[in-house]
């Protein structure tokens, strides 16, 4: 078991400066960026509800069709 140097001064945890935007349109790097994210979520079994990564052109459907279903919102940060 590791020992701690309970002498030592604690940290101050630092706080994440994370801005959260409401996509409404794909640009740029925007869709690799998503896919790239939701392989490795899956990948990490962090959610989707896909058990393997599916393949790319799933994966861009998927975030198109998110932005085409006028009831959804699509939020980024």
């Amino acid at each position: 078991m590791a020992q701690t140097d309970s002498s030592a001064p604690a940290r101050k945890p630092r706080r994440a400066n994370v801005q959260i935007d409401r996509l409404d349109e794909l640009a740029g790097t925007d869709l690799a960026d998503l896919c790239e994210i939701t392989a490795e979520a899956i990948i990490d079994g962090e959610g989707f509800l896909w058990i393997k990564v599916p393949p790319l052109r799933v994966l861009e459907n998927y975030w198109k069709g998110v932005l085409l279903v006028p009831e959804r919102s699509l939020y980024v940060g």
